[in-house]
């Protein structure tokens, strides 16, 4: 007689423990999954990102290569203002910081009033209620502008680009880091994807400050080749 091949309860109990075991494994490695697919098309984003900043600088370096402190005039009609420009915001800074490069060169300080005559002798007008306080706030936020030793003076830093570079170099090698850290974790703690945000943000000023210093600058920071005062 041919012996019942019925399995056991006890067998039968084992396997849908099992069975639920593997299922739950299953569940957590497509969620892990799922994560890291997440993960891996975020990173990718960053490297897009780290190689368009790269592109940037290298095209920055080549501006750099092109330009002089001569040849970072004032855009104009031959050399002369139109006669009612009205300058606002960045602009105010950036034809400020050329002139004055032009005319004194790197680290001569002089009162802010003088850099606004520079100005205005070319017909130029500040944009405001109070054009002096207008102008002082705006240059104050100059990338290439540091203060001079006496009250109210100013001065051009002709290291500015070398170390905005420099800070730019360390922000995207910190975002490389981080990359790294949070793409080891399955749930990266929300403090960690703020620091990033941080990172890009700071990343995008400093890129931004570093064109603004290669456009005022140029390539050769060198006090001879400025205008003498």
């Amino acid at each position: 007689m041919t012996p019942e091949l019925t399995p056991s309860k006890t067998l039968t109990r084992a396997v849908r423990v099992e069975l639920d075991r593997l299922a739950r494994a299953a569940a957590r490695i497509d969620k892990r999954h799922a994560a890291l697919r997440a993960e891996l098309e975020e990173l990718e984003q960053e490297r897009v990102l780290l190689r368009r900043r790269d592109a940037l600088l290298r095209k920055l370096g080549e501006q750099e290569s092109a330009i002089s402190p001569e040849r970072a005039a004032v855009p104009n009609n031959g050399g002369t203002a139109d006669e009612h420009e009205v300058l606002r915001g960045a602009q105010i800074r950036e034809q400020a910081a050329t002139l004055f490069f032009r005319r004194h060169g790197a680290g001569k300080a002089l009162h802010y009033r003088h850099w606004l005559d520079l100005l205005t002798e070319r017909g130029m007008e500040i944009s405001g209620k109070d054009p002096a306080a207008t102008f002082l706030t705006n240059l104050s936020r100059s990338p290439v502008v540091v203060r001079g030793e006496e009250p109210g003076t100013y001065a051009i830093d002709s290291a500015a680009p070398a170390g905005l570079r420099g800070r730019l170099s360390e922000l995207n090698a910190e975002l490389v880091d981080l990359a790294s850290v949070v793409a080891d974790q399955d749930h990266p703690p929300p403090d960690l994807l703020r620091h990033r945000a941080d990172l890009l943000s700071e990343i995008r000023k400093t890129e931004r400050l570093l064109a603004e210093a290669v456009r005022v600058l140029g390539a050769v920071e060198d006090d001879g080749l400025a205008e003498a005062a």
